[in-house]
């Protein structure tokens, strides 16, 4: 269930990001503001800027009130790790919008996309629950191909996590022994 859940919270920002840029596009704001003298390279920069404001603040509200009310995941697991495998999806998702958005022209199939994008995160999330392709049963080539796909990253870090503090007595993983695998499993750390 957390899993689905973290997903939800992680993309909500993305399909509204999307929607932003496209909107934005679809109004020729952006021609408008270099006209008037704004470079292409601040206009992205705010974009980024904003949007990684954002990103910080909820991931950081998201590990915060896990603490609070005292979930396991949050509270065995460490702060830095958990908070930082949701600010560096997030940021993947933001360039993933950035992306998107030069190829989509209305804002209507921005929104559509972008919930595209979370049902296939949401099949692919599924799929690497079951331990594909990061095991060491598939290729190493299979595993960087799969991995271009954000989603697909962020839920073998949710697995790890989850794995680590699947039991009352599991300690979860810490910052400082981050690399350190749990009954001697060789792929417990993702590069």
């Amino acid at each position: 269930m957390e899993p689905i859940f973290f997903l939800a919270f992680s993309m909500f920002g993305f399909v509204l990001q999307l929607g932003s840029l496209v909107t934005e596009k679809e109004l020729k704001l952006r021609q408008a503001m270099t006209m008037m003298g704004v470079f292409d390279t601040a206009y992205w920069l705010s974009w980024l800027t904003w949007e990684g404001l954002l990103t910080f603040v909820s991931s950081l509200f998201l590990v915060l009130f896990g603490m609070m009310f005292q979930f396991d995941f949050f509270l065995k697991n460490s702060f830095f790790v958990v908070f930082l495998l949701f600010l560096f999806f997030q940021f993947n998702m933001i360039s993933l919008a950035f992306v998107l958005s030069s190829f989509i022209s209305k804002s209507s199939s921005a929104t559509t996309v972008g919930f595209l994008v979370f049902l296939i995160g949401f099949i692919t999330q599924i799929v690497s629950a079951t331990g594909f392709p990061y095991s060491n049963a598939y290729p190493a080539s299979r595993r960087a191909i799969w991995s271009l796909f954000p989603p697909n990253t962020f839920s073998a870090g949710l697995k790890l996590l989850l794995d680590a503090t699947s039991t009352p007595a599991s300690s979860g993983i810490s910052w400082s022994e981050r690399a350190v695998c749990e009954g001697g499993m060789s792929t417990c750390v993702l590069s």
